[in-house]
């Protein structure tokens, strides 16, 4: 990936980021100059993060024109990796041009807006939640609990719930509990299992599933 013409490193593909995140050792190495201060959440809650404004983003062959990006913390991620993460890739550039995600593969890959046709099937319907262009989907958990998982593809474990999800009416029972700690923003926390049964998604039986909640 690279940012005004330079090569920005390893970037996290991110779908539950809104907007383009550039770690503050990168922001600095690139030469970015800030242009305000602003409040950005995080599962620590809000933070302070400079803003920048870049002329030019390219992603292999894709590329888009002046964008705003935010800078953070990421040596947590990077330490947790192995190797450096210069930045997560969201929705500020996703939410611009068709793409093709293959977990299996492990490969990204962008079409031209003007000349893609989405391949004929059964296609999802997702939902964006907040205004901020992050998806999200409607799913059954055990045939009768309905739930709206939001899609964050730099998410660790497969499966995360909150803790009003587990208290709700009708809300699944923990049937193996135990925790452990699991790298976070801001550090590690201590999470809690439960296995879900029957987790559907778009009428698609994905089987029984294990979902962690954060108990900090």
């Amino acid at each position: 990936m690279k940012i005004n013409g330079q090569d920005a490193g390893l970037f996290v593909v991110a779908t539950g980021v809104e907007g383009i995140v550039v770690s503050t050792k990168s922001a600095q190495r690139l030469g970015l100059s800030s242009l305000a201060q602003i409040s950005v959440d995080t599962a620590e809650g809000p933070v302070k993060s400079d803003l920048f404004e870049v002329a030019r983003i390219d992603v292999g062959e894709a590329w888009l024109g002046r964008m705003l990006v935010s800078a953070l913390d990421l040596s947590d991620l990077s330490e947790k990796s192995g190797v450096e993460i210069s930045g997560l890739l969201g929705s500020g550039l996703l939410e611009h041009l068709p793409f093709a995600l293959d977990m299996r593969d492990g490969t990204l890959t962008f079409y031209s807006r003007a000349h893609f046709t989405p391949a004929p099937g059964e296609g999802l319907r997702l939902l964006m939640l907040d205004g901020a262009h992050i998806p999200a989907i409607e799913t059954t958990i055990a045939g009768q609990t309905q739930a709206l998982l939001q899609i964050d593809t730099a998410q660790e474990p497969s499966l995360t719930i909150q803790p009003y999800f587990t208290r709700a009416q009708g809300g699944p029972s923990p049937q193996h509990y135990f925790s452990r700690n699991i790298l976070g923003p801001g550090g590690f926390h201590v999470w809690a299992q439960w296995a879900l049964k029957d987790v559907m998604v778009g009428g698609h039986s994905c089987g029984s599933q294990p979902a962690w909640m954060d108990m900090k």
